[in-house]
């Protein structure tokens, strides 16, 4: 069983795909939102919640459990093409990100934000952020996945990076999850 933790976890959206497989189990999710934490609670009653800020997440706070995968999209007002798109506080928090990994050093990642993400910078936001985790020892893959094609009712197309780390040898799974619901062709 892979022990999995959830960062910027907010209602648990991501974790939920892993709740849902006899593999893996949820074992904490952070969080700096009240709300966010209390409904992620709600949705995921077995996982310890750390409601604090990011940045004080540390080896004193965290539960001394090993974990194999790292969940989480950090804030993506920043990066959205609906936002502001400028370098804020928020924009920076994928630093936290990679503070995370080289805490816990989890043989694998899911890191999850919006498409502009992509774009930010002219494309090298989204080189640095992926340099950053190469620099870490992790082979990556990334695609650009639509939440409506897995049954959530509304467009969101998301870029997924999923990441492990070289010396991990498992079965590599480097295709496309399959789309389990097809409404877009059936609305659009």
């Amino acid at each position: 069983m892979y022990k999995v933790a959830d960062i910027f976890c907010g209602a648990g959206g991501l974790s939920y795909g892993f709740s849902m497989h006899p593999y893996f189990e949820l074992i904490w999710a952070n969080d700096i939102d009240k709300d966010a934490i209390l409904s992620y609670q709600a949705n995921h009653k077995e996982t310890q919640t750390i409601l604090c800020d990011i940045m004080q997440l540390n080896c004193h706070n965290l539960p001394c459990v090993s974990i194999d995968i790292l969940l989480g999209g950090p804030p993506c007002q920043s990066y959205s093409t609906l936002g502001k798109r400028k370098m804020d506080e928020k924009a920076n928090l994928f630093k936290e990100y990679l503070r995370l990994l080289d805490l816990v050093k989890p043989k694998m990642f899911v890191f999850e934000n919006v498409v502009g993400l992509m774009s930010m910078q002219k494309g090298q936001l989204f080189k640095r952020i992926c340099n950053a985790f190469k620099e870490r020892g992790y082979i990556l893959e990334h695609a650009i996945l639509n939440a409506l094609d897995y049954g959530v009712p509304q467009i969101r197309e998301r870029v997924i990076l999923v990441g492990a780390l070289k010396s991990f040898k498992q079965k590599s799974h480097s295709h496309k999850p399959i789309k389990t619901h097809f409404f877009n062709q059936l609305i659009f």
